[in-house]
């Protein structure tokens, strides 16, 4: 088992251990996807005793920043499907419900500058979007990324849940939605 060094050019790099060059790829295509690696250009190299042996040039299949409106939408759709999945698996209540979807968002060190308990919520409309974005970074100027997270909240029943019987955040799911220097649909 060897290790590679994937340096993406929209990135930070990133390692995978694998078999052979093949195996690295497929790797680093399933890491960039549940990492929210950007898609586009990288290169391979195998790390070596003597430094990194440059394997090849390769277009890594990653994350793709949404478009449009449409695509936002979708993607937000499937990570609320992620964050309910998330609590069927991590609980027995048999009653989940959406705690909706709030922003997150980090600087360049990867420091988180807004947490999803700051409570920025998902807008509901394309210019609302935009408007929250560029508020979001007027208060926070460092910000390299932002993440919308889905959060679910589960109970014994709905009773249970209207009376405050409930386990919050047994779900959670986030999806990188912006990225500085890079085209989308908050830009």
């Amino acid at each position: 088992m060897d290790t590679y060094r994937i340096t993406p050019a929209h990135d930070d790099p990133f390692t995978v251990d694998a078999s052979n060059v093949n195996q690295a790829v497929h790797a680093a295509t399933n890491y960039a996807h549940e990492n929210s690696v950007l898609a586009g250009p990288a290169t391979l190299a195998r790390i070596t005793d003597d430094g990194d042996q440059h394997i090849a040039n390769f277009d890594l299949d990653g994350h793709t920043l949404p478009q449009t409106w449409g695509e936002l939408q979708d993607m937000v759709k499937a990570t609320r499907q992620r964050a309910l999945q998330d609590a069927k698996t991590t609980t027995d209540y048999p009653c989940h419900y959406s705690r909706g979807v709030t922003l997150a968002a980090e600087d360049a060190k990867g420091n988180t500058v807004l947490c999803a308990g700051d409570c920025w919520d998902l807008d509901t409309t394309l210019k609302a979007h935009r408007k929250t974005v560029a508020r979001l970074l007027e208060v926070f100027p460092d910000t390299v990324k932002i993440w919308a997270e889905a959060g679910v909240d589960s109970a014994e029943s709905v009773y249970a849940q209207n009376m405050g019987d409930e386990e919050p955040w047994t779900g959670e799911a986030v999806v990188l939605i912006w990225r500085r220097g890079h085209k989308g649909v908050a830009n």
